[in-house]
């Protein structure tokens, strides 16, 4: 009986820690995938500018 209780408590802490370190993991995922996609639209924006810009100069 007492080693059910303790095995369902151990369960139960391994479960959150589980849950936390995948939310965790899937937060930073999103916010690197954010980052970068702004990071490319940005990138993108400054090329399709520089390329106008060299039309009108040449």
């Amino acid at each position: 009986m007492l080693r059910s209780i303790v095995s369902s408590i151990e369960f139960e802490k391994f479960r959150r820690d589980w849950s936390e370190t995948n939310s965790m993991n899937c937060f930073l995922r999103k916010l690197f995938e954010t980052q970068h996609n702004a990071f490319l639209n940005s990138a993108f924006r400054w090329v399709a500018f520089a390329g106008r810009y060299l039309d009108l100069i040449l």
